[in-house]
């Protein structure tokens, strides 16, 4: 937190940056919108482990009747813990779920 104030006033130590990307496929058609609850609890781990994003690019990815888009991140690490974490998350592991009890959504294809 400390840090997150001194990189604000341009103070405290200065950490090379750091890319994560992360690919969302889309969601089934729908009528009303969709919040990306998985994608919104990685950008908060990577704020728990004192990453500021300097930077987000989307590329939309198209291949027959599939589709997604890449998010691509450029972090700050605002610690030096942060600067030497390797950014290689799962998210079955920051929300505690296990594959036993993730539901799947009949009309996703999912990879096994």
């Amino acid at each position: 937190m400390i840090q997150s104030v001194l990189h604000f006033f341009g103070l405290g130590e200065k950490f090379p940056a750091k890319t994560f990307s992360y690919y969302l496929p889309a969601p089934p058609k729908r009528k009303s919108g969709y919040q990306e609850k998985e994608f919104d609890r990685i950008i908060e781990h990577l704020r728990e482990k004192e990453f500021e994003i300097i930077d987000m690019k989307i590329q939309s990815h198209t291949i027959e009747n599939h589709g997604g888009v890449w998010i691509f991140c450029l972090l700050r690490p605002l610690s030096s813990n942060a600067s030497k974490m390797e950014i290689n998350i799962d998210y079955q592991d920051i929300a505690g779920l296990n594959p036993e009890n993730i539901e799947m959504d009949p009309d996703i294809i999912h990879e096994s």
